[in-house]
């Protein structure tokens, strides 16, 4: 609440105000929450993979496997050699990333 209360009163809430809402809302298990704030972070910096990322995660829980993956490939696109969204990016959608895969898209 205090978060949201705070970004009330700024004219243009910053990335990490957005951010660290996010995380609040995902502690409090608000997924959807969450993820309508990592966008938000998104808007203001696309070029931060962890934001999509997170976003993905926050669709897992969910349980939208479609959209994970989605977000999982652009966090890839932006980061690919990242071992980690390599192997959440494999389980989500059962295809396997390499540093080739991204220039396909």
């Amino acid at each position: 609440e205090e978060a949201g209360l705070a970004m009330e009163y700024q004219k243009n809430p910053s990335v990490g105000f957005f951010s660290h809402r996010a995380s609040i809302r995902w502690a409090k298990q608000d997924y959807q929450g969450a993820v309508e704030d990592w966008k938000a972070a998104i808007r203001l910096k696309p070029d931060q993979a962890d934001f999509y990322a997170r976003t993905a995660e926050a669709y897992l829980k969910m349980e939208n496997r479609s959209l994970a993956g989605e977000y999982y490939l652009k966090a890839l696109k932006l980061a690919p050699e990242n071992a980690q969204y390599q192997k959440r990016y494999f389980e989500i959608t059962g295809v396997k990333f390499t540093a080739d895969f991204h220039r396909i898209f």
